[in-house]
């Protein structure tokens, strides 16, 4: 079966078109988060309306381009320790009120003191959080101590970013667990150049 017949049906062709249409909408209308098109495009592809999401000034206008109207955004002029603090504090509550629902930590800059009790609670209480590390930090050791799932995955592979982001909000929504993916900058190719020639490939995209 040729690459331009075959549909993996984990990820249908459709969803693959509106991934590349939702990474171009980045390009387009975010030069901060240039490069990162492909993990914010293929995680916010996976937000609910009633998921709580935490981003800082610096990209929140960026995922909100792509979550079209999905999830609730928390206000960006709450620093690092209020997000944190709110987005557990909603995962608590969608584990008892609203199951299925989840708590998304977009995380592009040095943690906040005292975070590490937070990271140890949701260990514990198996809260649905979803911590989305960007390039450029490490994740948390208390993630790794409490047994919290730490998964790498190269930023500007979007199948590769769908697919773990994927596992990630079912093992929340179905399973109450929380993930930490840790975004990687592995090699210089360009995420959206790279995910046209994917899509030109399997016969989704007109060859210019």
């Amino acid at each position: 079966m040729s690459a331009a017949t075959f549909e993996n049906p984990l990820i249908p062709n459709q969803r693959l078109k509106q991934l590349y249409n939702a990474m171009r909408d980045l390009r387009s209308g975010s030069k901060r988060t240039r490069g990162l098109e492909a993990g914010i495009a293929a995680t916010a592809n996976h937000l609910r309306p009633q998921d709580t999401i935490a981003a800082s000034a610096a990209l929140a206008p960026a995922v909100a381009i792509v979550q079209q109207s999905s999830g609730n955004l928390l206000p960006s002029t709450l620093d690092a320790a209020q997000q944190f603090a709110a987005v557990h504090g909603a995962a608590f509550a969608n584990m008892h009120f609203t199951p299925g629902f989840v708590a998304v930590l977009y995380l592009d800059s040095a943690l906040p003191a005292g975070c590490e009790r937070f990271i140890e609670m949701t260990a514990k209480r198996e809260l649905p959080v979803l911590y989305l590390q960007l390039p450029g930090h490490t994740p948390h050791p208390s993630a790794a101590k409490h047994k919290i799932p730490v998964i790498p995955v190269d930023v500007h592979d979007a199948v590769a970013c769908y697919r773990v982001a994927q596992e990630a909000f079912t093992r929340a929504r179905t399973l109450h667990l929380p993930t930490w993916i840790s975004f990687q900058k592995i090699g210089d190719e360009d995420s959206l150049d790279a995910m046209r020639g994917y899509l030109k490939a399997k016969g989704l995209l007109a060859r210019s």
